[in-house]
């Protein structure tokens, strides 16, 4: 672990659309050069994870159960 976001506050937020602020806690010194590609990598995976939700959805196969007299 080089770097952990923790803390995070999103309560002092006025909207939905605002920024959580959270605190940077840094364990190695190349830590500040590579948080901007993390923050940048996670966004991404954010975005690959609910394409993956949205195409599992899309693949699932359901049934249909008849209720009443037989």
């Amino acid at each position: 672990v080089q770097v952990a976001w923790e803390g995070f506050r999103p309560q002092t937020r006025q909207g939905l659309d605002e920024p959580v602020p959270y605190d940077r806690v840094t364990y190695h010194p190349d830590a500040r050069e590579i948080e901007p590609r993390l923050q940048g990598e996670f966004a991404l995976a954010l975005v690959v994870l609910e394409q993956r939700l949205k195409a599992a959805e899309q693949r699932a196969e359901g049934s249909v159960i008849a209720f009443g007299p037989r």
